[in-house]
């Protein structure tokens, strides 16, 4: 989803500009393509409505980042949960560290990873170079996090 708000950034919100450069290109029967238009319009009235017009998230996507801090917590305090402690412990210092470089002191260790995450697709979208550290601590927050969704799509 951050892509997709960026994306609709992008287009400056403009449901018109969203139809041509992104709902057209998906070439589906009629009745798909009107749903793909009420979802796309239905993004744009929301970030409009929630004011994330420059930067920030939909309120569902925070509600799912809490939903998936209150899982993490709960994982991390369950003594039986020795391999997601594990998992967490692997990433804990590039977690700490990222937190740190990106001055997102406020930031819970999910939002950090998430965070993380997608600015490292961005970086390898631009073809930048990423060093071997980075790429070493993002694959922390990969496995961390699919660890957390697999929990989380069980506990569902």
């Amino acid at each position: 989803m951050f892509q997709i708000e960026d994306i609709l950034r992008a287009n400056n919100l403009d449901k018109d500009r969203i139809r041509i450069n992104i709902v057209a290109k998906f070439e589906q029967p009629s009745e798909i393509m009107d749903e793909i238009r009420a979802w796309y319009d239905g993004l744009t009235d929301s970030m409009i409505e929630e004011g994330i017009k420059e930067k920030g998230h939909l309120k569902f996507v925070h509600d799912i980042i809490a939903d998936l801090t209150r899982l993490h917590k709960k994982l991390l305090a369950d003594p039986y949960e020795l391999k997601y402690i594990e998992q967490y412990n692997w990433a804990k210092r590039n977690i700490e560290d990222f937190r740190r470089k990106s001055n997102a002191a406020d930031a819970g260790d999910i939002e950090v990873c998430l965070n993380g995450l997608y600015g490292f697709l961005i970086l390898k979208l631009q073809q930048k170079p990423i060093s071997v550290e980075t790429a070493e601590a993002m694959q922390t927050f990969s496995n961390l996090l699919a660890m957390l969704a697999k929990r989380f799509r069980e506990n569902r």
